[in-house]
């Protein structure tokens, strides 16, 4: 990784602290480093998240597990317990939905979580919801849990990078640019071109990664509403001009 993209990335980072937490200077923080590791099925993590209880689920290249607070709990995967390479994890509605390299997407509760019928045909990369309904990303199409299985609602002819959602519409991070879809139509709508290689959202707003910067788009995705907020210049809010 070169120095640019070293810097990049970083201040990445410390961009999303800032966005995503509130002002430190009226809180105290204190860091608790829990003496697990060990306890891991593995030291690579590719996956984290929080549930509705507060545990912490964590994916691993091989194995699911649990932290309660005090212990790493392993996760069962159907009747076996979980060996595979857990890429992605997304929790939400009191359930937690899991993604593997190998295609396989279980969702659940508690330390036992139910493989759907039909696995999808690569890696999953990235998982996210809209109200009660589920979508699956691989590198190369999108997907919605339906009946206990997966239905192909996109496909992407480059690498998708990242899916995220703002409670209506999904946002998809292609190495071509931004796609903006409903996944009721279903419509894809290319809103920025150019690698997008991670995506968020929150509360409203939405934040994408590209080659060029960091960049955030305000409500309705119109030209005059994206801001680059760390890239080349530095500038924020700097608007761009993507016609």
């Amino acid at each position: 990784m070169n120095a640019s993209r070293h810097s990049l990335l970083s201040s990445l980072l410390l961009l999303f602290t800032l966005i995503f937490s509130a002002p430190v200077s009226a809180q105290q923080y204190n860091f608790y480093f829990p003496d697990v590791n060990k306890q891991l099925p593995q030291q690579f993590i590719y996956a984290l998240s929080t549930d509705h209880q507060g545990y912490l689920w964590i994916g691993t290249g091989e194995g699911l597990v649990k932290y309660d607070g005090s212990r790493l709990l392993p996760v069962k995967i159907g009747k076996q317990n979980s060996a595979v390479f857990c890429t992605a994890l997304h929790a939400a509605n009191k359930q937690i939905v899991a993604g593997f390299y190998d295609g396989t997407v279980a969702i659940g509760s508690d330390d036992k979580l139910v493989p759907l019928k039909t696995p999808a045909n690569s890696k999953i990369v990235a998982i996210t919801s809209i109200k009660d309904k589920y979508f699956i990303a691989t590198q190369d199409e999108v997907l919605a849990i339906e009946n206990n299985g997966l239905k192909s609602i996109y496909k992407d002819s480059a690498s998708i990078q990242g899916l995220s959602s703002n409670g209506k519409s999904l946002l998809i991070a292609s190495s071509t640019g931004l796609i903006f879809l409903d996944p009721i139509t279903p419509k894809p709508f290319s809103y920025f071109k150019g690698n997008v290689c991670a995506v968020a959202s929150e509360n409203g707003q939405c934040y994408f990664l590209s080659d060029s910067g960091l960049y955030m788009v305000k409500a309705a995705f119109k030209s005059e509403n994206l801001h680059r907020l760390i890239g080349e210049s530095f500038i924020p809010g700097t608007p761009l001009n993507i016609s």
